[in-house]
């Protein structure tokens, strides 16, 4: 079983590295991206390893808002253990009651530094922010944008919001996971 398990995982790499076929023409791998059996291109021209580099402020922004998000789903899972907590007269309730407290102020910070990257986003270009009928806002990278990464990470550095959330929710799940009633 390993020796085919290893042969499939060659065979993959191997197709990793092949040139894309499409309607369009044959794109050498490292210039085009399959999503969905389509092939996309960055739309400035540059291959595509520089579009998904370092300097791509859509990729930075939306890393981000994944740990925002997160942060937010954290905080909500901590409001029903909190609930099931106090239905069950748990002796942590009360303490538990606090540190949801604790935790929904430090997921306001990580709502607030959200604000504050479109600000910074928005003043370096308001094109790339696109808001969608979802309210979801798609935040375009165009290319290589050095300038407005090192603007963005200096904003989510100041963030402390996430880690707060996610270690006082780790708390909370231990006074949960005790279990022991009053």
């Amino acid at each position: 079983m390993g020796a085919i398990a290893s042969r499939l995982f060659s065979l993959h790499l191997d197709m990793l590295n092949i040139a894309i076929k499409s309607g369009r023409g044959t794109w050498p791998c490292e210039t085009a991206a399959t999503c969905e059996g389509k092939v996309r291109t960055p739309r400035d021209g540059a291959n595509m390893t520089d579009a998904m580099g370092p300097n791509n402020a859509g990729l930075l922004t939306w890393n981000i808002s994944q740990r925002i998000s997160s942060a937010r789903d954290q905080a909500r899972e901590a409001r029903l253990l909190v609930e099931d907590a106090e239905e069950r007269r748990s002796k942590h309730s009360t303490t538990m009651r606090g540190l949801l407290g604790e935790i929904e102020d430090a997921a306001a910070t990580v709502d607030a530094t959200w604000e504050r990257i479109l600000a910074v986003v928005s003043d370096q270009d308001p094109d790339l922010i696109e808001p969608t009928e979802s309210g979801v806002s798609v935040i375009h990278s165009r290319g290589s944008n050095p300038e407005l990464v090192q603007k963005i990470e200096t904003v989510w550095a100041e963030d402390q919001g996430v880690a707060r959330v996610s270690e006082l929710s780790e708390q909370l799940q231990r006074l949960a996971d005790d279990g022991d009633e009053r």
